[in-house]
């Protein structure tokens, strides 16, 4: 029996992990359609997909760590090669910034240091397209994470002015209160505040449980981890940090074995068991 991370039933995760296995296993051995740009485009997406889709599951499914492992670095290594391969975009290209901000994610969890600073090749046009409204927030957060990328300290100030027109409370979507508690996390991060980062990856886990039992994560594969809360984590581990919050959407033994940067200082808690 897997984890009961959301509404997805143990049969149906095995009959996927199995559908989307020998699909990646097939396509690997395949290769792209032709040689267009299009075509390889498609292809390193729908590699991407699927192994983001059988790591996540293989987690669900208590499989093998260094398999996990290894599908997730996967899934953002041929995310990531997509999105350098892409050329600029025509007025009706959809682009989302949403997609970009879980490959940062993937790779800060997973991919290694050329894999880190190639995420700052990536220009702003080839994630997000159009440039409506609506994805100027997490645009500004990925502008904001970017100085991470070069090895650059973040700008606080500017990290204060795009939390202060996040809402946190009320009528706030989902995304949108988790990519403040995001900007929290990271602005305890420059400042060296442990107690606030692990409040801020608290209230990320809180709010990942509840899409997972009645919102939109409860029938997808991305519920099964809160990739922005484990990201943090491992950014909060290079510092030298631990953190002390015990959930299943944060599996810390899955970052353990990948190379970490220098860290400054140790902080040792006792983890705390969190329940959604």
């Amino acid at each position: 029996m897997g984890l009961r991370l959301n509404q997805i039933s143990d049969e149906i995760a095995a009959r996927s992990l199995a559908r989307d296995t020998a699909k990646l296993s097939m396509l690997k051995g395949r290769g792209p359609l032709t040689s267009s740009q299009r075509d390889q485009e498609n292809y390193l997406h729908t590699l991407g997909r699927l192994s983001f889709d059988v790591g996540m599951t293989l987690y669900r499914q208590k499989g093998s760590l260094a398999e996990v492992r290894l599908h997730l670095h996967q899934a953002g290594d041929f995310s990531l090669k997509e999105h350098l391969l892409r050329s600029k975009p025509a007025a009706n290209t959809s682009r989302n910034p949403w997609a970009f901000k879980r490959l940062m994610e993937i790779v800060i969890c997973w991919g290694m240091p050329a894999q880190r600073s190639g995420l700052g090749l990536v220009k702003h046009w080839q994630y997000r397209n159009p440039c409506h409204s609506n994805t100027e927030d997490v645009a500004a957060y990925i502008q904001l994470f970017s100085a991470h990328f070069i090895g650059k300290a973040l700008d606080l100030l500017e990290i204060q002015r795009v939390v202060a027109r996040l809402p946190l409370t009320g009528k706030a979507s989902v995304d949108m209160k988790s990519l403040r508690l995001s900007l929290l996390a990271l602005q305890a991060l420059e400042s060296n505040l442990v107690r606030d980062w692990t409040d801020a990856i608290s209230g990320l886990l809180m709010l990942h449980g509840v899409e997972c039992r009645s919102g939109d994560l409860r029938l997808s594969e991305e519920g099964h981890m809160c990739l922005p809360a484990l990201m943090l984590a491992r950014l909060g581990s290079e510092r030298g940090w631990v953190c002390d919050l015990d959930s299943p959407y944060l599996p810390l033994d899955l970052i353990k074995d990948v190379p970490l940067g220098s860290a400054d200082a140790s902080v040792t808690a006792k983890r705390r068991l969190l329940w959604f």
